[in-house]
């Protein structure tokens, strides 16, 4: 596998099984602030002023998970601003509720601010698939097992463009 290439823009994985985005991105503010856990060997590499998105994979919530709402499709649900540098996790107030991993020391987490909020209309992958900017990056689409992956910039400015074109979306971010 080829070593990975560090962009200044990233992916943040969210499995709604492990984290109610839905209910959290329903119920922000905007440009509300909060802490994102990463990948620990990219500490050194998050810098304040880069961006990422926030994708969804597949929802396996099961119906009393879901408590009401709807299974959440594969996509892009938050454009995100990094707001400092890595620090380790206090897991009081992480916010992540992943319960099928008992030892979170040594985790990091990063601050982030969330610029746009998709919630009411993710940008999803089934429009995305075909889209060879976004083909082209090793991660987005396929997902991978980690909490953080570099983003090419030409994906992360194909899908401000699939956000921005979206006429449903109200950018109030």
């Amino acid at each position: 596998m080829p070593k990975t290439k560090i962009t200044g823009f990233w992916t943040f994985f969210c499995n709604p099984k492990f984290w109610a985005v839905d209910e959290f991105l329903l119920n922000i503010r905007p440009n509300f602030v909060s802490e994102y856990r990463i990948t620990s060997w990219q500490k050194n590499h998050f810098e304040k002023g880069q961006l990422g998105v926030i994708r969804v994979g597949i929802d396996g919530r099961n119906q009393t998970q879901l408590n009401g709402r709807k299974k959440l499709e594969r996509g892009i649900y938050a454009i995100v601003e990094i707001m400092g540098s890595p620090v380790p996790q206090v897991k009081e107030n992480s916010g992540f509720k992943i319960e099928h991993q008992k030892d979170e020391s040594g985790r990091f987490v990063v601050p982030i601010k969330y610029i746009r909020n998709y919630i009411e209309n993710p940008i999803l992958f089934s429009d995305l698939e075909n889209d060879i900017m976004i083909k082209s990056d090793l991660y987005l689409l396929k997902g991978i097992q980690a909490a953080s992956m570099p983003l090419l910039e030409d994906s992360f400015n194909r899908i401000l463009l699939y956000g921005e074109e979206n006429s449903k979306v109200e950018l109030t971010y």
